[in-house]
């Protein structure tokens, strides 16, 4: 946004009073009348003769207020009005952003109070220039601290940093053999041995033992440990079986460790992909066989087929194939949607981004139906992402509408649900500017994608919809903190959403039959997944469920279930601590009560009481059960375990075990898109051997090798606007 004060020669318009004498600005290619006290009687009498206050019934003396004199908050901002129409707005002196002025808009100062303390505003205000100067403060010292750490010049240590430098830019090893690099390198030091790239490689081997070995011992410590794994095909043809490891810690952190990139070397087979995921769960470094609890995976046929291959393999360590087999709840959300947008016959053709637009593929449907609303959407988006000329003249619309920054259309692809999703909130976001660049398009066909006001209200209809599936695949897809105690509500979530959808149809019956039948498909889709969380798989469901501190038994609220569900997953929670757990119990109770006998002060005799209440309970997860729920504001689950794991230390031991299930498999998923930057189209030479010992010293160590200066340090938000537009469209 730019500003510029007008000091040329004025031509006035004949519309208006002479205003030779006032202040003018430029902002974004508008012009403005600045008001100041000082100059109110000449202001006002140019502000009386324009469109906006003859309009105005009330008429209204916007700009003098004794209030705004004396409120600190007023001195943030500058009074102005456009020059052409009078329309009174304010211009931020921070960050230059037009405001509408709170007297006009009737909403009072809270408009521009939120605005002071949004994201945008914060960059460019002196508040924010303490906090980057904080920020350069920690990072000279950090520079000293590095400074001080960086090792002496030698063959050894140099071959090591240049290693570090190709892991974490991406760079082939090879580019260590660049003559444009060995001579900067030679330039900085002219007796310096460059090492070539099989000395790296010679490196990359020695750190990739080293590193396999620090796991094992990591590995090693850990009761219980669940998977996420899947299989990838980068864009080079090789193909990898990836996995991901999940505990917790006896600190009470959720640990999620890259611990195999195995190289696929034939059909990905169920049978075949078991005897791969066992090299990784037993090789030279560890073997976690006996510590494996669960594996999430999609939904895949040859995953369900590797697990009942895996449970034959592991049939030693009594490993449950079809207990253990968590489907991951992102894949189940992708195929419910996925049934849903094909029924209502909404879903693209298009698997990648289409990058040009030929309006003779335009066909219009003259009946105002779902496929034909989304068609011309999609239409719209791709005229003008894919043209830099209409985008130009897109963002010049949003400008007369708008003093935000222009925004652009979002195109979708039918590999991601999500895109068709984002794509209509953000054409119902940008309407004003969507209708005129389509009315006012030279091109009949553009013209002819017109959206009508039911076509309009289709498409809120569409984001309604879908609303609760995509929130829902943002929250169960963040893999920093357990997720798996949720696993029910999510589905209990997803469920009455299509139930109340459901109703509504039914109260409309005007609607069209094919929303019925979609939102019923979406129902079936969903029940399908769903009863592979009853029995016999219910085990690790049931038990996550009660293990949050904050609900316990309150997780089987009557509300929500009836009171035999309750006691059906209560008595599972209990019969899997029960078989698994209780025999824990005796040390920790023998240590207790040897420690009451050994003195009769009144703090052991109180200690004693309270166990005698305990023993009135039949187990500890008993007590756990029935105890009050402990619920602290702003704490996370693995906070209040950390406050309460001495009182229920057999409980705590299951709780660290079934918490680390992963409830999606997001987390290796992640890993491929970092495996990308290593192994594409242009490193066609590169062996899977290699990818996989880059990947797992890049992502193996405590501390990650990444590029941690190329990050670049923003002030974002989910975007609140797009947020809100989707909630309110349900």
């Amino acid at each position: 946004m730019t500003t510029s004060f007008i000091t040329e020669p004025r031509n006035p318009s004949p519309s208006l009073m002479e205003v030779e004498d006032l202040i003018e600005i430029r902002v974004d290619q508008k012009i403005y009348i600045v008001y100041k006290s000082s100059q109110d009687d000449l202001f006002q009498a140019w502000w009386t003769r324009t469109s906006f206050f003859l309009q105005d019934d009330k008429q209204r003396n916007l700009w003098k207020s004794q209030h705004r004199q004396r409120g600190d908050i007023w001195k943030n901002f500058q009074q102005i009005a456009v020059k052409i129409t009078g329309e009174p707005f304010l211009r931020c002196n921070h960050c230059n952003s037009i405001q509408k002025h709170p007297s006009w808009s009737g909403h009072g100062p809270g408009g521009i109070t939120r605005h002071l303390k949004s994201v945008g505003c914060l960059q460019l205000r002196g508040e924010h220039q303490n906090i980057r100067n904080g920020l350069e403060n920690m990072r000279k010292r950090q520079r000293t601290n590095s400074d001080l750490a960086i090792p002496t010049l030698s063959p050894d240590n140099f071959r090591e940093q240049l290693l570090r430098l190709c892991i974490s830019l991406n760079l082939p090893l090879r580019a260590v053999e660049n003559s444009e690099f060995r001579t900067l390198l030679q330039m900085l030091n002219s007796h310096i041995q460059i090492p070539h790239r099989s000395n790296l490689r010679s490196s990359l081997d020695t750190h990739y033992n080293n590193d396999m070995q620090q796991l094992g011992l990591m590995l090693k410590k850990q009761q219980k440990i669940s998977l996420a794994v899947d299989a990838w095909t980068s864009t080079n043809n090789l193909s990898f079986l990836g996995t991901v490891c999940y505990f917790i810690d006896e600190d009470w952190n959720y640990k999620e460790k890259l611990i195999g990139l195995e190289p696929l070397k034939s059909s990905h087979t169920g049978e075949y992909m078991a005897e791969v995921l066992m090299t990784i769960i037993k090789n030279d470094f560890w073997d976690i066989s006996s510590a494996l609890l669960a594996i999430t995976t999609d939904n895949a046929a040859n995953n369900f087929t590797m697990t009942q291959s895996l449970e034959r393999k592991l049939v030693l360590y009594r490993w449950n194939g079809k207990r253990g087999h968590i489907p991951c709840v992102a894949h189940v959300i992708q195929l419910v949607v996925q049934a849903l947008v094909k029924a209502l016959n909404i879903e693209p053709e298009n698997t990648e981004l289409t990058s040009c637009f030929d309006e003779n593929d335009v066909e219009i449907d003259t009946q105002v139906t779902f496929p034909s609303t989304l068609s011309k959407i999609r239409h719209i988006a791709n005229a003008i992402s894919t043209s830099p000329k209409q985008q130009q003249r897109f963002h010049d619309i949003q400008a007369t509408h708008s003093s935000t920054p222009p925004l652009n259309m979002i195109q979708d692809v039918r590999t991601r649900w999500s895109s068709t999703y984002e794509m209509a909130v953000r054409a119902l976001r940008l309407k004003d500017a969507v209708n005129h660049w389509v009315q006012n398009s030279e091109r009949e066909k553009i013209r002819a994608l017109k959206l009508s006001e039911p076509e309009w209200a289709q498409l809120k209809y569409v984001i309604g919809l879908l609303y609760i599936f995509y929130t829902t695949t943002k929250a169960v897809s963040i893999t920093v903190t357990p997720m798996m105690q949720a696993a029910w509500w999510v589905y209990n979530r997803l469920f009455t959403h299509l139930e109340t959808q459901m109703t509504r149809v039914r109260e409309e019956q005007s609607w069209d039959a094919t929303i019925s039948s979609a939102i019923k498909q979406a129902r079936d889709k969903l029940a399908e997944y769903y009863a592979r969380t009853n029995q016999p798989f219910a085990d690790y469901y049931a038990v996550a469920a009660v293990l949050d501190p904050s609900r316990r038994i309150n997780a089987y609220a009557p509300g929500d279930w009836t009171e035999e569900e309750r006691q059906i997953y209560v008595d599972i929670a209990r019969t899997y601590y029960n078989d698994n757990y209780q025999q824990y119990e005796q040390e920790n109770t023998q240590i207790e009560e040897s420690m009451n006998h050994d003195s009769l002060d009144l703090h052991s005799l109180i200690a004693s009481e309270n166990l005698t209440k305990r023993n009135a309970c039949n187990t500890e997860f008993d007590r756990y059960l029935h105890d009050d729920p402990v619920n602290v504001k702003g704490k996370s689950i693995l906070d209040l375990w950390r406050m309460i794991s001495s009182q229920y230390p057999t409980v705590a031991m299951m709780a660290r075990d079934i918490l680390a299930i992963p409830l999606a498999g997001v987390g290796i998923e992640r890993k491929f898109n970092s495996s990308r930057d290593i192994c594409h189209y242009r490193r066609g030479q590169l062996q899977g051997e290699t990818v996989k010992k880059l990947m797992m010293v890049k992502h193996g160590k405590e501390k990650e090798i990444v590029d941690k200066n190329g990050i670049v340090m923003e002030y974002s938000s989910n975007d609140t606007v797009e947020e809100k537009i989707g909630r309110d469209c349900i």
